[in-house]
C-alpha cells in the first residue's frame, strides 16, 4: 500500500493544506531555542547543540512505550 492510499484509507476526510499548522483545532508548540544570538551562530555552536538535542528530547519523550 503506497502513502496516498494508506491516508485515504485512514484518514478519508482529512484535507492537508497549507498552512497546515494553523488549520488544526490544536496545536502545540515547544520553544526548541534559547537565547538566540544571530550574531553568534556557527555550525555546531552551542546553541544549536542545545536545539538538536532538545529536539531529540522531546521525540524520544513523545515515541516512548
Amino acid at each position: 500500500m503506497g502513502l496516498n492510499e494508506y491516508m485515504l484509507e485512514t484518514f478519508p476526510n482529512l484535507e492537508l493544506r497549507p498552512p497546515l499548522f494553523y488549520n488544526g483545532d490544536i496545536g502545540i508548540r515547544f520553544r526548541l531555542g534559547v537565547n538566540y544570538d544571530y550574531n553568534n551562530i556557527y555550525e555546531n555552536c552551542p546553541y544549536l547543540e542545545g536545539v538538536y538535542n532538545r529536539a531529540i528530547t522531546l521525540f524520544q519523550s513523545l515515541h516512548a512505550t
